[in-house]
């Protein structure tokens, strides 16, 4: 396998992060991210897919969101924006929201500088489909 960018590597582990926050990672969530993943990084799919599957055995530490957030902040605002819809896609896609997984995605979203009213509006979008 080629070098991982730091994006698809910072990519693949919140994605982890948001996945295994409610204590119970489901095969539908593992579907979801992996779909995402082709979206996002369609050059880099396999290589996400990899980091997320890995990260999901290693489980990254919510101590590590700050510096894969940093790393995301390379990337323009409506990707950023895009990802944070993503993660809160992968959160509600098994209909169910549990609070941890709110705290992570909410603390993206200000490590990213994405306002909490635009953080809801992503959550809400993502509601939408």
């Amino acid at each position: 396998m080629h070098a991982i960018s730091p994006i698809t590597e910072a990519t693949g582990k919140l994605f982890a992060l948001v996945a295994l926050s409610d204590g119970n990672v489901r095969d539908i969530e593992n579907t979801t991210a992996e779909r995402i993943i082709e979206c996002l990084r369609t050059k880099d799919a396999d290589a996400g897919k990899y980091v997320y599957e890995t990260a999901l055995v290693n489980q990254p530490k919510f101590s590590e969101i700050e510096g894969l957030c940093a790393v995301l902040k390379q990337v323009d605002r409506p990707q950023q924006y895009e990802f944070l819809r993503s993660c809160w896609y992968l959160a509600l896609c098994d209909k169910e929201l549990n609070t941890n997984e709110e705290i992570v995605i909410f603390k993206i979203g200000d490590l990213l500088g994405i306002s909490r009213f635009d953080s809801q509006l992503a959550k809400k979008s993502a509601t939408l489909g």
